[in-house]
């Protein structure tokens, strides 16, 4: 019996091939660069000091709307990170995510007092965008050549007072750009590891920090501006009034009535009624 030949022996079948390059761009998928842009009211500046007790003795009800785009689970998580940034600021928080088809109704129980402030949180996917030659190529070159996701999203906020009155409501607007592919996801980490700071780093977990960090900002200044609305709208109450009374502690200083000047002499006129000189 002859035996095989060693060139024969070397040389993987086909099946093999394509079952070795499958798995080589299963592996090299998770390779992905996340950035985060900021767009229409997450670029804003937060002035609002998050240490602070801005809402001291304040009891706000935090309501995420789920949607296709955000479903229940996520719309829970997006609460309770409020809840505790708001906690923090000195509030007392009660979350809710509504389910069915009456979300949007707010049902108190019988003889509870409403809460000072009412924040509504919802999502919405404005635009996404996804290329599928851009997979195919990423395939046949093993992910040197990478697919790119992006999609635009806006997160919905409105924030009412205990008698549902309006006081604020904004639209924040955001996009996520996602890179996979083995060589974007290299490049990108060797710059990491070798030449951008810590501040500067692209990655998933940058992206999230950042995202978080501009929405739960922006969300805290906007209750902040709810409250001081709310506030101006009802009326300060009688004790801050006493408080905003001036004292005078010097000397009371007379007012003396202005004394009018008086009035020119008229000039002389001669027999004739002719003006001297």
């Amino acid at each position: 019996m002859a035996e095989p030949s060693r060139r024969s022996m070397s040389r993987p079948p086909p099946r093999a091939l394509l079952a070795a390059a499958a798995v080589v761009v299963v592996a090299l998928l998770p390779g992905c660069v996340t950035v985060y842009e900021p767009l229409l009211g997450l670029q804003r500046p937060v002035v609002v000091n998050l240490n602070a007790p801005n809402f001291e003795g304040q009891r706000i009800l935090v309501r995420c709307l789920p949607s296709d785009h955000l479903p229940a689970q996520d719309m829970e998580y997006l609460c309770r990170r409020v809840r505790n940034i708001l906690q923090k600021q000195g509030a007392e928080v009660e979350i809710t995510v509504p389910r069915g088809a009456r979300s949007r109704a707010v049902e108190r129980e019988e003889g509870v007092a409403p809460p000072d402030l009412m924040i509504e949180l919802s999502g919405r996917l404005l635009h996404e965008d996804n290329v599928p030659i851009l997979w195919a190529l990423s395939y046949a070159t093993l992910t040197l050549v990478p697919t790119i996701t992006e999609f635009t999203f806006a997160q919905d906020v409105s924030i009412r007072d205990g008698e549902g009155s309006l006081l604020v409501s904004d639209s924040l607007q955001g996009r996520i750009i996602q890179y996979f592919g083995a060589g974007v996801w290299a490049t990108n980490t060797v710059l990491d590891l070798a030449v951008r700071k810590e501040s500067e780093k692209i990655n998933d977990e940058a992206s999230r920090q950042e995202f978080s960090r501009d929405l739960l900002g922006q969300i805290s200044q906007l209750a902040f501006h709810a409250r001081t609305r709310a506030r101006v709208l009802r009326g300060f109450p009688p004790e801050a009034k006493a408080d905003a009374k001036i004292e005078s502690t010097g000397p009371a200083v007379p007012i003396v009535p202005a004394v009018p000047a008086p009035a020119a002499p008229a000039a002389p006129k001669a027999a004739d009624g002719k003006l001297r000189d």
